[in-house]
């Protein structure tokens, strides 16, 4: 996963359908014997992501979607969670890494925020595409994610459209448009949930 190397073209789509695949996301996890292990399938067409498959399986649970048709879980509807706001919410992050000072600071300030305001369970799966299926299930109702050394497009690109079929909503960290290849993610029910946690966990000016 975390060694995987990019070819040509890394970091670019093209028209064709490309396949996105992580056959073990939660290297780390699986190292140490630890549940928290996916298979992550993402299928892009015209730049963008259309299909996406999450396996968990030491619980057998499939995770499914196709953009227009909905999100599953063994074949059964799945929505993310209504929850309103951070003081409320279940949210998820990872720690990457980077060991630097720099690199730590930035992790433990977004970490630091979303604390501060208040979320009532903040958590560390291991595993990102594990976490965007979660948000689309309404397990977790938010996962963020972001550098130094962030997800890649094998670890995202099949839980974002999990989630946004699950009717939710995925953005960068402050708030635009979603780059596959951009090392960074947010993942949440939408709404105000989303324009708080963006508060918490958007880049220094």
């Amino acid at each position: 996963e975390e060694s995987a190397e990019e070819g040509p073209g890394a970091g670019q789509l093209t028209a064709h359908p490309t396949w996105i695949v992580d056959p073990l996301d939660g290297t780390a996890n699986f190292v140490h014997g630890l549940p928290q292990v996916t298979v992550s399938i993402g299928l892009a067409v015209g730049g963008a992501p259309v299909l996406g498959v999450v396996y968990h399986p030491p619980s057998g649970e499939m995770f499914t979607a196709v953009k227009s048709r909905g999100a599953f879980l063994n074949d059964q509807p799945i929505h993310v969670s209504g929850c309103a706001g951070v003081a409320a919410a279940a949210i998820a992050t990872e720690l990457a890494y980077d060991r630097t000072e720099a690199g730590i600071a930035c992790m433990l300030r977004r970490l630091g925020n979303t604390l501060g305001a208040g979320v009532q369970a903040p958590r560390i799966l291991g595993s990102t595409a594990l976490g965007l299926a979660y948000v689309a299930a309404g397990r977790l109702d938010a996962f963020y994610f972001g550098p130094p050394c962030g997800p890649k497009a094998w670890d995202v690109t099949a839980g974002r459209v999990l989630v946004e079929e699950a009717g939710g909503r995925v953005t960068r960290l402050d708030g635009g448009a979603h780059d596959l290849f951009g090392e960074e993610v947010v993942a949440t029910a939408g709404g105000a949930l989303h324009e708080e946690l963006v508060a918490c966990v958007k880049p220094e000016d």
